[in-house]
């Protein structure tokens, strides 16, 4: 455990009970942190370990957690079938995907549409990869919508694509509030869950969030 959190910018916490503390303590430690971008300039896609090293003057009271190093590995193209295989599998994992931050809140659409929900996305911009392009900025994301039942059966699946071409006023506004998206969907009834699951399709990256019917107010 020692080793793993060493290596990941962690700490462990061992032979102890006492979670409430451990929690404090990792909630003090986000309060104060600083996020480093590291970009080589000579990737040779090695696929071997390459260490990092952190310096900070030396001060009592200061303690460097950070990941130790990186495989470099060459990135696999975004074609077709790694979309395809990507939001396959985000459908059938057991647990949500996270290298997309968004939330997802599902309420109950007007009284005259029986069965009829509403699914409020909310997809963090630093998850979004967006490149200028004449004056604005490009981009696409790949929305799957799902309904699931306990046993992981399917209904009602619905892909939508959205390209993104923004003026420099919406992506202000998206940088300080998020991409906001709507979907209203008719829920089936042999389905017991609904999972959300965005794909950026410049980086692959995935997110998905499942909402369990019950906790619909």
């Amino acid at each position: 455990m020692q080793e793993l959190a060493s290596r990941t910018g962690g700490h462990a916490y061992i032979n102890t009970n006492d979670l409430k503390n451990a929690i404090r303590d990792a909630v003090a430690d986000s309060q104060v942190t600083y996020t480093l971008g590291f970009y080589p300039t000579n990737e040779r896609y090695d696929g071997k370990f390459h260490e990092i090293k952190l310096q900070v003057p030396e001060r009592s009271g200061l303690n460097l957690r950070y990941r130790k190093g990186f495989f470099d590995l060459a990135e696999q193209p975004q074609d077709e079938n790694a979309r395809r295989a990507g939001l396959r599998d985000a459908v059938y994992s057991p647990i949500d995907a996270t290298a997309m931050g968004m939330t997802v809140q599902l309420k109950t659409a007007a009284a005259t549409q029986p069965y009829s929900l509403e699914a409020d996305v909310k997809i963090d911009r630093e998850s979004i990869h967006l490149e200028p392009a004449n004056g604005r900025w490009a981009g696409r994301l790949d929305l799957l919508f799902v309904q699931k039942d306990d046993r992981g059966n399917q209904f009602n699946g619905e892909t939508e694509t959205v390209d993104l071409n923004l003026l420099p006023a919406t992506y202000d506004q998206i940088t300080r509030q998020g991409m906001l998206y709507k979907k209203t969907i008719t829920r089936d009834r042999r389905a017991s869950m609904f999972r959300v699951i965005v794909r950026d399709a410049a980086s692959g990256s995935i997110g998905s969030v499942t909402v369990p019917f019950n906790q619909i107010h």
